[in-house]
Formats: structure tokens, sequence, C-alpha cells
């Protein structure tokens, strides 16, 4: 999922991925999996593999109810306080939805429709135009921020978390 989350948001923001960009991003997608804990024999041989690993997935995507009244709850942001979900919540529960594969919304009961895939589409790439234009620091953080934050208390000697 990893995986396919770099790449479905990357590809809405900027359009279609050359081969080499996506191999670079399957790689350390992996990486990242493994520091996760997850095997690095799991993980499919390459791209093509990941893909057939992925379509296989999505055909087997059942919620029990426990576990769908569970995800709702996150998708809907629940564990905020109902200030903040009225207003950044709605946007963010209709943006997370939409980026959800068919089979987990329609697994989950949600609807969506083609004007609302084509207003995603819209603000996704809206948005990726102006994160092109933004200066390199501006892109990185506040990843830049937290390694800027992690070298300074490990020269001085504090604590890292």
């Amino acid at each position: 999922a990893i995986y396919y989350g770099y790449v479905d948001i990357l590809t809405r923001m900027h359009g279609p991925l050359d081969d080499a960009t996506a191999d670079r991003l399957y790689y350390e997608c992996r990486r990242f999996g493994t520091t996760l804990q997850m095997p690095a024999e799991f993980w499919p041989a390459d791209r093509a593999a990941f893909e057939d690993y992925w379509e296989q997935g999505l055909t087997e995507v059942r919620f029990d109810p426990e576990i769908r009244r569970y995800l709702l709850k996150l998708l809907r942001f629940k564990q905020l306080h109902p200030v903040m979900r009225l207003g950044a919540g709605q946007l963010m529960t209709w943006t997370n939805t939409g980026l959800l594969p068919k089979q987990f919304r329609d697994e989950l009961g949600l609807e969506w429709s083609s004007r609302d895939e084509l207003a995603l589409a819209v603000l996704l790439r809206g948005i990726g135009l102006g994160y092109s234009v933004l200066p390199r620091p501006a892109r990185n953080f506040p990843f830049n921020f937290f390694l800027w934050d992690f070298r300074r208390r490990v020269r001085t000697g504090k604590a890292i978390v």
C-alpha cells in the first residue's frame, strides 16, 4: 500500500511517472516497508509483480462490521475535536474517500460520483502545479525542519524524542 499510495498521489498531482522514476520510487518504498519490519522476501520482486499482488488483493477486500465501523470513524476523523472536524475534517474525509480504491469505497459503503472524481482530479492537479513552483525548502517542509531538529538534538546531546 505504501508504493500504491505514493504512485497514486504523485500521478494525480503531476501526471504519469516515467519508468526510471517509478523504479526508483519502488525501490525506496521497499526500503521503507522493510524498515517497518516487513520481511524483504514478502515484497514483490518488481513493479509488475507488485501490480499483480495489488490487483489480487483488491479482489479480496472485505471488512466485518466492527472493522468497517472503526475505519469509517478514522476516515471521518472522529478522533478530532468537533470544531476541527467541521472545518478541515469534511474536506479531508472527502479527499481521502476519493483516494481510496473503488473496492475499498464499495466495501465501506461510501458514495463517490464521477463529479466527485473530476473535482478531486482538478484539486490535486492544482495542488501539484502550486507545489511545483514552490522553492525546494518550502516543498520539503516539514521534513527538513524535523531533520534539522534531529541533528541539533544529536549535536547538543538532547533527547531525540
